[in-house]
């Protein structure tokens, strides 16, 4: 006997409601899988063709290259500049070696020519090593000194003096016949320490620097009467070291290594407008030879041949290939 249909109740209308939805739901995530599953399937496909094709081109590229067909152009570096913790330029990423060449000579160059406006002094300069020969200096050796021999002079004085009556201590003279002053610090006599000349001898208007038993050992400052100026470092009253030259505008002129008053080694001479005359000077510290080179203001091309006292003879062009540092 069939089962009576009963109508339904609240409680299985609600669970039949729940029960379709559900159905509904799997046959939509199903529907949806599969076209994801088709999608990408049709992409890996078409992935794996494009990546073969660029494979192809590449090849082809690569053929016609080695053959000569197509010149590779050349890849541009990009420069960036590294700096310190100051903001100075330590060198700069991408150069090529001609360009580090001419930065490392640009910037050595800026530092030889410090005139302390700045508030630095040159034998400050991390790139430079200047100092005082050891090496004694030899007998009538060409010096500035003005009065080597104080005690010959007359003049008139104020300061400390010790038990004997001698200059002792800080003090300043006057010359008598031509008023110059000096002043500074004496020990027993000598000149030992920081002095300040003003003076109208050998033509020269100034020396600033330091003595040492009574002559100039040190670096030394000496103006001129033309306003021209040099400094350099002193041993017994003669330049016997590092030593530079400047114009009556301040325009560096002149840098080498001095033994007994004259040039010696690797020199340079400073053209105004730019440019510099390198090379080893004679005996007579003269840049004159076979060997000696103007280089550019660009510090990349050069005019390497025969100078005679700094002037052009004969020359060809080159370029800067290698930088060796020689005494600073």
């Amino acid at each position: 006997m069939p089962s009576p249909i009963l109508p339904f109740t609240t409680q299985n209308q609600l669970t039949y409601s729940r029960l379709s939805r559900q159905i509904d739901l799997d046959l939509i995530l199903t529907r949806i899988r599969s076209a994801v599953d088709d999608s990408d399937s049709a992409y890996g496909d078409y992935d794996k063709t494009y990546r073969e094709y660029k494979a192809k081109q590449e090849e082809r590229r690569q053929k016609l290259i080695n053959r000569g067909s197509i010149v590779e152009p050349p890849v541009e570096k990009v420069q960036v500049a590294v700096r310190d913790k100051l903001g100075n330029e330590k060198y700069v990423r991408g150069e090529n070696n001609s360009d580090i060449l001419s930065r490392e000579l640009d910037e050595w160059v800026k530092e030889i020519k410090c005139t302390n406006a700045k508030g630095i002094k040159f034998e400050q300069c991390r790139d430079l090593s200047v100092r005082v020969f050891e090496k004694e200096v030899i007998y009538g050796s060409h010096t500035y000194e003005p009065y080597p021999n104080l005690m010959a002079e007359r003049f008139s004085y104020k300061g400390g003096k010790d038990e004997k009556k001698q200059l002792h201590g800080n003090g300043s003279l006057k010359f008598a016949h031509d008023g110059s002053i000096m002043s500074g610090k004496w020990h027993h006599g000598k000149r030992e320490g920081y002095f300040n000349i003003e003076t109208k001898r050998k033509g020269i208007i100034s020396i600033e620097g330091e003595y040492s038993n009574d002559k100039m050992n040190g670096k030394v400052k000496i103006k001129f009467e033309d306003n021209t100026w040099l400094e350099g470092f002193f041993k017994d009253g003669v330049i016997h070291g590092f030593c530079r030259y400047f114009d009556s505008e301040n325009y560096l002129t002149f840098v080498g290594i001095h033994r007994n008053g004259t040039p010696i080694g690797t020199c340079w001479k400073f053209i105004r407008g730019g440019g510099c005359v390198v090379g080893k000077v004679d005996n007579d510290g003269k840049l004159t030879g076979a060997n000696i080179a103007y280089i550019y203001p660009d510090f990349k091309t050069v005019l390497f041949g025969s100078f005679r006292d700094g002037q052009l003879v004969g020359t060809q062009q080159c370029k800067i290939t290698k930088v060796i540092t020689e005494s600073g």
